[in-house]
């Protein structure tokens, strides 16, 4: 009985924790993305000034 009452809050917590660790990856690659493209540029920008 305590198992049963056990058991949807804790898959409830785990689909939050699933999709919420979904979401932050995806911040993370899109702002990881920036970073880089950011950084190629600015490599760019050093080349063509010297």
């Amino acid at each position: 009985m305590v198992m049963m009452l056990l058991v949807p809050p804790a898959t409830v917590l785990g689909g939050c924790l699933c999709r919420w660790g979904f979401e932050n990856a995806v911040l993370v690659f899109f702002f990881f993305s920036v970073f880089v493209s950011v950084e190629n540029k600015e490599k760019q920008n050093l080349i063509s000034v010297f």
